[in-house]
């Protein structure tokens, strides 16, 4: 079949207890609630450095990962799924949080730096290419949400029931849009994911 796909979904964030509902770590929480929909469990894969799941559709097989090895060296994770089965950048698509836009909006660009984010740098560098997708869910910048914290400590806490809840529905957005990521139509995607 051609136009099958084969995809890696990779939620960013960090591993244990103190990190979950965190800012930092949406990416987990988006491709778990993905699993979830799909009724598929993650399995710990030490020579991943993550937590996998696959989801297969009559369009194609997207993997879904989690890496452990915090966020600074989720490209380790990463580069070894990529490696093992022979996946170009294309087929890439990072889940993760967003400063520069606010709560309830996401978005979808392909390439581009990293914006200060420490996870994106590690996959650049350990894929060697910056050409991979990337779904940005915004949680706002404690400038512009009036907060006097810093930017490490507003990442690492938790959002107020307000910013919850709209984070919620952008991520609720991108789950009813999951068809056209899986038949690799990122144009309709994109599309979906600015209304």
């Amino acid at each position: 079949m051609s136009n099958y796909k084969v995809l890696l979904l990779v939620g960013l964030g960090n591993p244990g207890e103190k990190y979950n509902g965190t800012r930092h770590n949406i990416g987990f929480d988006v491709v778990d609630r993905v699993a979830k929909d799909f009724q598929v469990k993650f399995s710990d894969k030490n020579s991943f450095f993550g937590q996998i799941a696959q989801v297969k559709t009559l369009f194609g097989t997207l993997f879904l990962l989690k890496p452990i090895t915090y966020m600074n060296n989720s490209g380790i994770s990463v580069a070894s799924v990529m490696n093992f089965y022979k996946l170009m950048p294309e087929q890439l698509i990072v889940v993760h949080d967003e400063l520069d836009i606010l709560p309830g909006d996401i978005r979808l660009k392909q390439g581009g730096g990293s914006a200060g984010h420490n996870g994106l740098r590690s996959i650049k560098c350990s894929i060697s290419s910056s050409n991979f997708w990337r779904i940005r869910v915004g949680i706002g910048h404690p400038r512009s949400l009036n907060l006097r914290q810093n930017v490490s400590d507003f990442v690492l806490g938790r959002p107020n029931y307000e910013e919850s809840c709209s984070i919620e529905s952008s991520i609720n957005c991108f789950r009813k849009s999951i068809d056209s990521l899986i038949k690799g139509d990122f144009d309709f995607l994109q599309q979906c994911l600015r209304q």
